[in-house]
């Protein structure tokens, strides 16, 4: 039996159950959905045609689940079973909207629904839109430093903890170390003015 931590399945409208959504929404796992239904085929004549609406529903794992559990999920919704094996997250999450598929319909990300704590906006973005991202972040937290003409690392910390929790997770990564070098730096450079 093959256990995997991520996976795929589709569902069509009309035969998904009526209680599909809250069985997803319950399972206490990151679960995404989507209706795709402005894609488009191309039929035996060359005649670009609608395809059928369909949902794409992603289930991640924080630990490797077997096929059947997913598959008996993807049942109970009206599904028929059949699954994929999610090899790149990002790249399934991606595909969600047609990101990286200039000749199919572009979905909006806010068509995606999330639950269990799945996040689109972050399983989605790039290593340069995450790295732009976390950078920009970052010169936000040193301009706030220097404006306040902070000197002790704590002030920062505190300040995260009840304002600014988007800070908080840049100390606590390698922009921390950074963060409180700028802050000795300035205290320093301050003293000798």
């Amino acid at each position: 039996m093959s256990k995997k931590r991520n996976f795929a399945f589709l569902l069509y409208p009309e035969s998904c159950s009526s209680e599909w959504q809250q069985i997803l929404r319950d399972l206490g796992h990151q679960v995404m959905w989507i209706l795709h239904d402005k894609d488009t085929t191309t039929n035996e004549s060359g005649e670009v045609v609608p395809k059928k609406p369909h949902y794409h529903v992603m289930i991640m794992y924080n630990t490797p689940h077997s096929d059947n559990t997913v598959r008996q999920i993807s049942l109970m919704c009206g599904g028929n079973g059949h699954l994929e094996t999610v090899v790149s997250k990002r790249g399934y999450v991606r595909y969600l909207t047609h990101k990286d598929d200039e000749f199919k319909h572009h979905y909006d990300d806010s068509e995606v629904v999330c639950c269990g704590g799945a996040d689109y906006a972050k399983l989605s973005a790039t290593d340069s839109e995450t790295l732009t991202k976390s950078n920009d972040l970052l010169a936000e937290l040193l301009t706030f430093i220097k404006s306040n003409h902070i000197i002790a690392y704590c002030v920062v910390v505190d300040y995260c903890i009840t304002e600014r929790r988007d800070w908080l997770e840049l100390l606590r990564g390698r922009s921390g170390q950074l963060v409180s070098d700028y802050i000795k730096s300035r205290y320093w450079l301050n003293q000798y003015e």
